[in-house]
């Protein structure tokens, strides 16, 4: 992973800020069956910035987007 990226970086008009993560996996056996979860570990650093627009055990969507991932909040209708 490219860690250039770590901390703020300017762009346009707006600041985005960037923390390199990975993506953890793990896998359960129940059932005579294997499942395998993955789970997107999001540094504190970023979570703690005041910019994070989420809240603890929020429901919320993920969207794909070519090699994307977007995290959205979930909307009453969703």
């Amino acid at each position: 992973m490219n860690t250039s990226t770590e901390g703020r970086k300017r762009l346009g008009k707006g600041e985005r800020t960037f923390a390199p993560t990975k993506i953890n996996v793990k896998r359960i056996t129940a059932k005579n069956h294997e499942y395998i979860q993955r789970w997107l570990y999001i540094p504190s650093r970023l979570v703690e910035s005041g910019k994070f627009p989420f809240s603890d055990n929020e429901q919320v969507l993920l969207v794909i987007e070519g090699n994307r991932v977007i995290i959205e909040k979930l909307r009453p209708s969703d």
